[in-house]
Parts: C-alpha cells; sequence; structure tokens
C-alpha cells in the first residue's frame, strides 16, 4: 500500500517537474521578445514625444 502511494507521489512530482520546466523554458524564451517589444514602443513614444 504504502509503496504504491511513494511511486504515485513520486510519478506526480516528476510530471510537475516536467510541466515547471517546460513552462520556465516558455517564459525564458518568450520574455525577451516581450521586452524588446516594450523597449519598441517606448524608443517610438520618445521619438514622437522628441519631434
Amino acid at each position: 500500500m504504502s509503496f504504491e502511494a511513494n511511486s504515485d507521489r513520486s510519478i506526480n512530482g516528476i510530471y510537475s517537474l516536467i510541466i515547471g520546466v517546460a513552462i520556465g523554458s516558455l517564459l525564458y524564451i518568450a520574455l525577451p521578445e516581450v521586452f524588446q517589444s516594450l523597449i519598441d514602443v517606448m524608443n517610438n513614444k520618445i521619438a514622437t514625444i522628441g519631434k
């Protein structure tokens, strides 16, 4: 009984680890692009104000 519970728990831990890594890598890939687009928007606003 306890062995089955432990194996279930370890499987859940592995799945959560895989999901966490997937989300983390997606954020790591997506965040620089988001920041770059934000920087572009800010630069455009500054450029229009400067004109």
